[in-house]
């Protein structure tokens, strides 16, 4: 759905865990995993990722529905662009649309309602925007 909502092609790279996979308990624990990962992380690269950039996410907020699947994208010093976090379209009564996801380790990894989803993407320097996926049931 990005794509149709507007959203432009970035460079980006899904290699983060086959690289971390030391920071992945089970990866660590499972180093057979690593070449099927890194298969998978390669065929994802191969792939282009669209990204409706932050300051164009209130303009398209309209259009999103609750339950539609939200990736935060981020972008790295070295200029690539990734999914950091995921949650879901959450709009409530009052027609704003929240941003609804697990917190952070430090919060007990709660699921929050967090606030307008424009406003969320505003709170941290990395993150440059969203993709968008809706289910189809």
């Amino acid at each position: 759905m990005t794509r149709q909502l507007g959203g432009r092609s970035v460079p980006h790279s899904a290699r983060e865990m086959s690289v971390g996979w030391r920071h992945y308990r089970y990866l660590a624990a499972n180093k057979s995993l690593l070449g099927p990962l890194a298969r998978m992380e390669a065929n994802v690269s191969s792939r282009p990722l669209y990204e409706i950039p932050k300051s164009q996410v209130a303009k398209i907020e309209p259009k999103l529905q609750s339950g539609d699947i939200i990736g935060v994208i981020s972008r790295e010093r070295n200029g690539l662009h990734s999914t950091a976090h995921v949650g879901l379209a959450l709009r409530t009564s009052d027609g704003v649309l929240h941003f609804m996801h697990a917190s952070s380790p430090s919060n007990y990894g709660k699921v929050v309602v967090d606030d307008q989803l424009s406003k969320y993407l505003y709170r941290y320097g990395s993150n440059s925007g969203i993709l968008v996926a809706r289910p189809l049931r």
